[in-house]
C-alpha cells in the first residue's frame, strides 16, 4: 500500500502546476469542477502567512448554475455548513483560507474539499 500512497503523491506532483502572476501564485490543481475544468486557487505569501482565495469563481459558476446564496436561506444555511465544516471564510464573494508553513497543506486540502463540496450543492429549483 505505502507503493500506491507514493504512485498517488508522485502523482499529485506531477498534475499541480503554479504559475506566479504578480505577488500571487496561481495553482491549478488536478481535482475537476462539475465541468471537468480543472480547479485553480490563488496564493499569496505574506512572511509566514499565506492566504489562499477561489478569487470568487466559485460562487460566480453557483450563480450561473441558478444557486443563489443570496437569495435562497436553505442554500445560505447548506453553504455555511460547508464552510464551518473545512474552516473556510467568505468575504465579498470569494472563498478565503488563512494558512501558514506548517498547516499549509492541510488548509490546501481542506480549501479544495470545500470547493468540490460547495459544487454539489443542487440547483434553487430543486
Amino acid at each position: 500500500m505505502k507503493e500506491h500512497i507514493k504512485n498517488y503523491i508522485e502523482w499529485l506532483k506531477q498534475k499541480i502546476l503554479i504559475t506566479q502572476i504578480g505577488e500571487w501564485y496561481e495553482i491549478t490543481s488536478p481535482f475537476l469542477d462539475y465541468h471537468n475544468d480543472q480547479i485553480q486557487i490563488y496564493a499569496k505569501i505574506d512572511n509566514d502567512n499565506i492566504v489562499l482565495t477561489d478569487n470568487g469563481n466559485t460562487l460566480n459558476e453557483l450563480e450561473l448554475l441558478g444557486v443563489s446564496i443570496d437569495r435562497n436561506e436553505k442554500k445560505r444555511n447548506e453553504f455555511n455548513v460547508i464552510l464551518k465544516r473545512f474552516g473556510i471564510k467568505h468575504e465579498n464573494g470569494q472563498l478565503l483560507a488563512y494558512a501558514n508553513k506548517n498547516n499549509f497543506p492541510e488548509v490546501m486540502h481542506c480549501f479544495i474539499q470545500a470547493i468540490l463540496c460547495v459544487f454539489t450543492m443542487k440547483t434553487d429549483n430543486e
